[in-house]
Formats: structure tokens, C-alpha cells, sequence
């Protein structure tokens, strides 16, 4: 189940970054978090999920779950899934 569940999420970060949803961070951080909505995948992180915080030009914070921050890491604008 989580294997599904983390590859529907890393295919639907991928999506979002295809649509230009967000940038490179300046400084990443990984952390527990409280319950909030990833921006990848937009599903919920789990308080007991490993959180990736991105902090884009020092003014925007992104959170990830960590499938979709590697989503985010390997992301290829020139592929054409999807």
C-alpha cells in the first residue's frame, strides 16, 4: 500500500512541477511536522511523516512529503510523461 501510495504521490508532485507549481529551494530542511497539506501532491503529511521544508528566495515555504521531494529532486522539464 505505501509503495502505491508513494508513487501516486511522487506522480503527482512531478504533475504539479510540469504546471510550474514551484522553484528550486535556497534552504532545505527535513523535519516532523504537524498535520498540513503537501504541496506536491496536496494530500495530507502525517505528523509522523518525514517533512521537507523548502524555503524559496527566503520568502516562500514549500512542504513536501519525502516521495515528493524526491519527485522534486529527479524532475526532468524536458520529459514528456504525462
Amino acid at each position: 500500500m505505501a509503495d502505491e501510495q508513494d508513487r501516486r504521490r511522487a506522480d503527482k508532485t512531478t504533475y504539479v512541477l510540469r504546471q510550474g507549481g514551484f522553484q528550486p529551494p535556497v534552504h532545505p530542511m527535513r523535519e516532523k511536522n504537524i498535520t498540513m497539506l503537501c504541496n506536491g501532491c496536496s494530500e495530507p503529511i502525517d505528523p509522523g511523516d518525514a517533512l521537507r521544508k523548502l524555503t524559496i528566495g527566503g520568502v516562500f515555504d514549500v512542504q513536501l512529503h519525502e516521495v515528493c521531494y524526491s519527485a522534486w529532486l529527479n524532475f526532468d522539464p524536458s520529459s514528456r510523461a504525462f
